[in-house]
């Protein structure tokens, strides 16, 4: 019953996205770099446990959450991992690791 009621998992991922989405944009100080980190984590995260994998929504997702990121961020991201334009989870280990 709860999962009938509750599990519309279209509209849990539709949610995940939309929150990803508008998650705000952070300055450049870590304490607000780290807050965008782990809201995004979390949302990837929840992703992940509906069986949505990177490799469906990772490209388009990509260009959304690199626009959030300050200038300076982004070309410290690009300059760490060359793929982490193209391969989300490689911008998520580099973001994790430049924090």
């Amino acid at each position: 019953m709860l999962k009938e009621r509750f599990g519309q998992k279209q509209t849990l991922i539709n949610a995940y996205i939309g929150f990803l989405t508008k998650i705000p944009c952070p300055s450049s100080d870590i304490k607000s770099m780290r807050s965008f980190y782990d809201s995004c984590e979390s949302y990837l995260r929840g992703l992940e446990a509906l069986g949505v994998t990177t490799d469906t929504y990772g490209a388009l997702l990509i260009p959304i959450l690199l626009r959030k990121l300050p200038e300076e961020i982004r070309r410290l991201l690009i300059r760490a991992n060359n793929q982490a334009d193209s391969c989300l989870n490689d911008l998520r280990s580099t973001l994790r690791k430049e924090i």
